[in-house]
Parts: C-alpha cells; sequence; structure tokens
C-alpha cells in the first residue's frame, strides 16, 4: 500500500480538476501526474493545479511529496539486493528519470556499481553504458542499468541479463514488451 505522504499526493491528483488550455477536461496529464504519484511522488513534474486550494477535502500542499521512498522503490531495491545475492545482473525499467534517479542513489550508498541510460544523455553515451552492461557483471561490467523504456527498448542487447523489473510501465506496449526482450 502506499505510504501516508504518497497517497496524499495520490488523493491530491486523483481528485483534481485538470483542464486544457480551452477549458476541457484533461484526462491525459491527469493519468499522467497519477502514474507518476505511483511511481515518483516526489517528482519536479507534479505541480499545483488551479482551484485546488479552494477544496476543503484535500491537502492544498500535497501536490508533491517530500519523500522519495515508495513500496514500489523498496519492492526494486529487495530484488535487486536478492539478484545480486545470485550472482545475476539485473535492468531496471522506466517510463519515468525520478525512480530511476532514486534507486542509482540508493544503489551508490549501498556500493552497488550501477548506471542509468536515459534520453537526457547522448546516444553515444548511452551505447558505451549499454556495452559496458553487455559485458556481464563477471567481465568488470555493470551490475545493474537502470534504463529508460522510450531510449534503451530498441538497439541494446543484453544476453547475460535474465532479470528485468519494470518499476511502472509505459503508455505504449510494445515499448513495454522490447525492454524485456533486451535481456531475453
Amino acid at each position: 500500500p502506499l505510504g501516508r505522504a504518497q497517497a496524499a499526493t495520490y488523493e491530491y491528483h486523483l481528485k483534481a480538476d485538470y483542464r486544457d488550455r480551452n477549458g476541457q477536461k484533461a484526462i491525459g496529464p491527469q493519468l499522467q501526474a497519477l502514474r507518476l504519484a505511483a511511481v515518483a511522488p516526489h517528482a519536479d513534474n507534479l505541480k499545483v493545479v488551479p482551484g485546488m486550494k479552494e477544496k476543503t477535502d484535500v491537502n492544498p500542499n500535497a501536490y508533491r511529496s517530500t519523500h522519495r521512498h515508495t513500496p514500489k522503490l523498496a519492492t526494486a531495491l529487495r530484488l535487486i539486493r536478492d539478484f545480486l545475492r545470485e550472482g545475476r545482473q539485473v535492468m531496471v525499467a522506466s517510463a519515468f528519470h525520478e525512480p530511476l534517479a532514486t534507486l542509482q542513489l540508493c544503489l551508490q550508498q549501498a556500493g552497488v556499481r550501477c548506471a542509468v541510460a536515459t534520453g537526457q544523455q547522448s546516444p553515444k553515451r548511452r551505447g558505451e553504458i549499454s556495452a559496458e552492461f553487455s559485458r556481464g557483471r563477471h567481465a568488470q561490467g555493470l551490475a545493474v542499468l537502470l534504463a529508460s523504456q522510450d531510449s534503451m527498448a530498441e538497439g541494446h542487447n543484453f544476453p547475460k541479463c535474465d532479470r528485468v523489473i519494470r518499476v511502472d510501465p509505459t503508455w505504449s506496449h510494445d515499448k513495454s514488451e522490447q525492454i524485456v526482450d533486451r535481456c531475453h
């Protein structure tokens, strides 16, 4: 279950009246905010929605949590720990950058070699990270790859990695499947 702060953030965006510039209901942005609140309630992309300060049944400051950790990320960390103890590599895939950055911070603090590969990097840099991860953990390669589903779902293969954790799905079903297929 969601923690209190995360639940408050989720509730805020669930009850928010999202509107587009023409005043029409904006379901897409609301769904995106809910997806983000489910995995990274601290994300800077979560913004105040106009009119929410007037709602008496919602905390107007809950639009973004001050806490980074969520049950999803705690589960991902436990799975990573278990896979590494088995001597395996693991790739963690996300549609959002924030959970990857949080996981990277936690793993680095634990002394785990990992790298993040997202669209925030050049294709050349992502290729270098991909090559290092492809070498395998026991060949001085990376133990954990934290990968953006949109940036790493195609053109990369990780034959020595047989564990994938998807912390959140992407809108595109083919990208969700492709990221898993990189490791088969």
